[in-house]
């Protein structure tokens, strides 16, 4: 399971678009192995790529602290640091651990950058990146948004297409959702959905973060970070307008169970 990727698709419906609108979601690559992930990609030909967060590793000791904004605090801490010691343990006794390369990020990005434009959101496991990955970034034509948006153009069509980080801009963030025409934001955490966007005029959001809950048991996933067991939000469709992916890569030792790598395939019809 651990190695094993799937395809899930979705139709949403709106009245903002004269004509359907492809969209693939990727999410959580996290420097492992994924072009099996850009092989079923390539097949699909889409219109645009959404890169729902933690691509890179870029971060600062992270178990030192909890996850940002998290309200779960000093449980969140003691989750996150028993995670890494079991994990760790693991890692010794098990092939399900994949060690992380960059190398694998940017080939990625490389390849889906000749497919079809992308957009990248960053997620908790970026909040240092290098001056060499926005160079690279740049150099390939990819859209990094950080609080931010910008436009995207389909022949005589467009959109707005936005992200917030772990470290939201509320001020931007209500901004973007008063703006007119078709909205969709890159939103790394699901668990923000509550908190930040409910009710808010955003199309559709698009985030990751849970792994699908690493363990799925009749749909549903057993721990996330910063939802910890049996998380509310982790694959699918919620609420009308958010999608979860699973992710890119299995980052723990522990493997995945009724829980394959996921390539999302968004049509807006």
């Amino acid at each position: 399971m651990a190695k094993r990727s799937v395809v899930s698709r979705y139709q949403l419906n709106t009245n903002k678009l004269k004509k359907p609108l492809k969209i693939a979601l990727v999410s959580d690559m996290h420097e492992r192995y994924a072009d099996d992930i850009f092989e079923k990609m390539k097949l699909e030909k889409p219109d645009l790529v959404l890169v729902a967060g933690d691509s890179f590793e870029r971060y600062d000791n992270i178990r030192n602290k909890p996850y940002a904004r998290s309200t779960l605090g000093f449980f969140s801490w003691i989750v996150l640091n028993i995670t890494y010691y079991i994990n760790e343990f693991f890692c010794l006794f098990t092939r399900f651990y994949n060690k992380s390369d960059d190398e694998n990020t940017f080939r990625f990005f490389r390849n889906a950058s000749r497919l079809a434009p992308v957009f990248v959101g960053l997620g908790n496991h970026e909040e240092r990146l290098h001056d060499e990955d926005y160079d690279f970034f740049k150099r390939y034509g990819i859209t990094v948004l950080e609080n931010a948006d910008t436009v995207f153009l389909k022949g005589d069509e467009s959109l707005a297409i936005g992200s917030v980080t772990s470290l939201p801009d509320e001020k931007w963030l209500d901004s973007f959702a008063q703006r007119d025409g078709l909205k969709i934001l890159i939103c790394h955490h699901p668990e923000y959905y509550d908190i930040l966007l409910k009710g808010k005029n955003i199309d559709l959001v698009v985030a990751g973060h849970a792994h699908g809950g690493q363990i799925r048991i009749n749909g549903r996933g057993v721990f996330a970070p910063t939802q910890g067991l049996f998380p509310k939000y982790t694959k699918g469709l919620y609420n009308g307008n958010m999608i979860v992916s699973t992710g890119c890569a299995n980052t723990v030792a522990i493997p995945r169970f009724g829980n394959p790598r996921e390539l999302v395939v968004i049509t807006l019809n």
